[in-house]
């Protein structure tokens, strides 16, 4: 790419930047490492606190496997010669994920073992990762639970965790805001309350009144749109209810925002799942990251949440019901704007369960590693969508940037149906259509229109990703079959071939499989009509 296309790609991405965040991004780049040592350390640990109430909420899967050996994105490591803190062998996130002591609250966990666990890291010096605010924030709210669960008291802990929130209160992540910062507010509550500081208390309830407005939608999606992160964040708004419960601060408007929020979050993630409980594993979400949500209904049923069902709207996705087929479709644009780094080049993308059971899937997320992996995981082509000119609708870039970026330009919607209009290849000359169709039980059909703005060259590509394991195969010149299922999938319009391909499917972090993958070449017109030939259960 020359200067010119990296200029504007660079302009396309910074100008839907918050003003907050490039000021916050100038101070902790140029300005905060250069101030004075101990400019921050006036507040201190003086007063000896006992543990609060936390009696479990949802235990994590075992991560730490016992004498040293940890197992984190599917890779599992046995240290030898003590834990390294800073073990960058396995990337950036294996490291995360060591530093955020989620392993305090697994299913299994001796309270001795995890007291040294605390207490090896406290007596270790280089915590470069470790000192960044997100691990800060999640490791500070495991050590609360964990703590105050086994009701264990010890004043050299308190004293270096109390050091701990000072520096995450004075370096909330304005500079990254969305979950970054949510997760901020939410440790400095914990905070607040275990050490019954009114310091930490206010600085959460500032963060948290804000950025509970500003990220969740009116019909309850988080504003990234990726259901991975909205159940994290579910999981963390049930937390603070539990919590501010179980220690009698349960009154106040912050605590009715929170538990509203929260509703309204259980409305969605009901509204999206499918009838095995699984969710749609849309923009960045990876399997078996996030709790499911059959347990984060379990969780929020025992502490008395309840939720009502509130239409999809605002998150621009739909879910279409009509047995045996279920449809999740995204009619959205890209979002929010000055923080889309969960997001794909995935617009119209769609999801199809059949009889329960996974048929047409998006390809998923395996990596955040920067890379040729991380990039085709994000492009429109991974994705059951129009790529044209073998182009992503949106400028995807870098790890988690986005510059030129589809819109959707129309939309329309009934019980059973959808149809958009977007322009992510508007500097072709291009708009893409698509409409949805349920048929009464007995099939879905799409329609793609490419709307040419003015005379160009273009070729058009419709990806069709199956679940692994499910074979299509080309029985007539138009139609493909999947035997096993009683599935007839059909095409018409402008045709100029079709292909069965390989893909990689990601079954969790660092996990790829190959599946199948339809890929239909057409002009301006492409009909598909998925439909079953037996009626009962396959």
């Amino acid at each position: 790419m020359g200067v010119i296309p990296k200029i504007k790609r660079f302009l396309n991405t910074v100008k839907y930047l918050k003003p907050v965040q490039i000021r916050y991004q100038l101070y902790y780049r140029f300005i905060a490492p250069y101030l004075p040592a101990g400019i921050y350390a006036k507040r201190e640990y003086t007063s000896s606190i006992s543990p609060i109430r936390w009696e479990g909420g949802l235990a994590y899967k075992d991560s730490f496997l016992g004498k040293d050996r940890f197992i984190f994105l599917n890779t599992l490591h046995e240290f030898e010669k003590g834990i390294q803190w800073e073990l960058d062998q396995y990337g950036k996130l294996w490291t995360y994920n060591l530093n955020y002591f989620d392993f305090l609250n697994q299913e299994r966990i001796d309270p001795e073992n995890g007291l040294l666990l605390i207490k090896d890291y406290m007596g270790q010096k280089d915590h470069r990762t470790g000192k960044e605010p997100y691990p800060t924030s999640l490791r500070g709210i495991n050590w609360i639970k964990f703590l105050s669960k086994h009701h264990i008291v010890d004043q050299k802990v308190n004293r270096f965790l109390y050091r701990e929130f000072v520096r995450l209160s004075r370096r909330p992540e304005y500079h990254i805001m969305g979950n970054h910062l949510l997760e901020n507010g939410v440790s400095l509550m914990f905070a607040g309350v275990y050490f019954q500081d009114t310091y930490f208390s206010q600085k959460a309830e500032k963060i948290l009144k804000e950025q509970l407005r500003e990220q969740f939608l009116r019909d309850g999606a988080h504003f990234e749109l990726s259901p991975m992160y909205h159940r994290i964040l579910l999981h963390r708004m049930l937390d603070v209810i539990y919590l501010l419960r179980l220690n009698n601060r349960d009154e106040g408007s912050l605590y009715s925002l929170v538990y509203e929020t929260t509703s309204r979050m259980l409305s969605w993630l009901d509204a999206v799942r499918y009838e095995d409980d699984a969710v749609p594993m849309v923009n960045d979400s990876v399997h078996g990251f996030a709790f499911n949500p059959e347990a984060l209904f379990g969780f929020a049923s025992r502490i008395g949440i309840g939720w009502d069902p509130i239409p999809l709207k605002e998150s621009g996705y739909r879910k279409f019901t009509d047995l045996p087929f279920e449809v999740f479709a995204d009619f959205g644009d890209i979002g929010p704007d000055y923080i889309p780094g969960h997001a794909h080049a995935d617009t119209f993308n769609f999801e199809i369960y059949y009889n329960g059971s996974p048929l047409l899937v998006d390809s998923g997320t395996s990596t955040y590693a920067p890379g040729s992996r991380r990039h085709i995981e994000r492009s429109t082509a991974a994705h059951n969508t129009v790529v044209v000119n073998d182009e992503p609708q949106s400028d995807i870039w870098g790890t988690f940037r986005v510059g030129r970026r589809a819109k959707i330009l129309h939309f329309e919607e009934s019980e059973y149906s959808a149809e958009g209009i977007h322009d992510g290849y508007k500097h072709l000359g291009l708009h893409h259509f698509r409409s949805l169709q349920m048929r009464d039980g007995t099939g879905v059909d799409i329609k793609d229109r490419i709307i040419r703005k003015k005379r160009t060259k273009y070729k058009a590509d419709a990806h069709f990703h199956f679940y692994p394991g499910i074979r299509p195969s080309l029985s007539e010149e138009k139609k493909v079959v999947i035997d096993d299922l009683g599935i007839e999938i059909l095409f018409d319009g402008d045709i100029k071939g079709i292909q069965v391909d390989l893909y990689k499917f990601a079954t969790g972090y660092g996990n790829l499989v190959d599946a199948f993958k339809i890929r239909v070449s057409f002009s301006e017109e492409l009909d598909t009509r998925f439909i079953h030939t037996r009626p009962e259960k396959s």
